[in-house]
């Protein structure tokens, strides 16, 4: 740990090789205080800590890092460490491809792994309608904004599996710090939301690729078209 500014710590923390982050128990400093720079990203619920994360600073590989389940991030590092100490890191990630054989495959179980998973019942619209919703009310105080979106239609089953996670968010002293905590749960944060479609993009089928229709001969029209 170090004594610093918030302000300080926030530099030295995009300075810091592997730092994702820095927690300090207080809650808006004027001057200096303890900070505890960090290596991962698992934050407790306590309203007496403030925690920060310096998202810019990670890069894409980083930010990865943040979103990935446990057990997918567990099975992946040790194939980023390669390519990081490989002197040609194209050629080592190539290398990666081919041992893996069937790329398409394995980005088909990152996607499935990384995808939205909100309540059981609750559809990925209605959740990122709820997530906007509630910090539409407890953040930029939007009156009756989250009561409208539950009040609105939806079914009794999805209203009453998001009420408590409005009720967290209510209860929260740092409201927008509960909705990002909810949206990690989810799998709902931006960097997961980007990961899980990186790794549908990649495999999604392409022509000529795994899976691909083959071509049509110039000027026929395909069986069924």
């Amino acid at each position: 740990s170090e004594v610093m500014t918030v302000q300080e710590a926030k530099k030295r923390a995009n300075e810091l090789q592997g730092c994702l982050g820095f927690t300090l128990n207080a809650r808006n400093p004027d001057g200096p205080v303890e900070i505890f720079f960090k290596s991962k990203w698992d934050i407790a619920s306590d309203p007496a800590w403030t925690s920060y994360r310096p998202v810019q600073a990670w890069g894409p590989c980083g930010t990865f890092w943040v979103s990935a389940p446990p057990d997918v991030a567990s099975k992946l590092k040790p194939y980023e460490a390669r390519v990081k100490n490989a002197a040609n890191k194209q050629a080592e990630i190539n290398r990666i491809k081919a041992e893996w054989g069937s790329t398409a495959a394995t980005s088909a179980a990152l996607s499935s792994a990384l995808h939205p998973a909100p309540p059981a019942g609750v559809t990925v619209m209605h959740a990122q309608s709820f997530l906007k919703a509630v910090e539409d009310e407890y953040v930029k105080g939007v009156n009756q904004a989250c009561g409208n979106f539950l009040d609105g239609g939806l079914p009794d089953s999805v209203t009453a599996a998001l009420d408590p996670f409005e009720g967290r968010v209510r209860s929260a002293p740092d409201k927008q710090a509960e909705i990002g905590r909810i949206q990690a749960e989810w799998r709902m944060n931006p960097e997961n939301l980007a990961a899980a479609a990186a790794a549908a993009e990649a495999c999604r089928p392409r022509c000529g690729g795994p899976g691909a229709p083959a071509a049509s001969p110039a000027g026929r029209t395909p069986p069924g078209a």
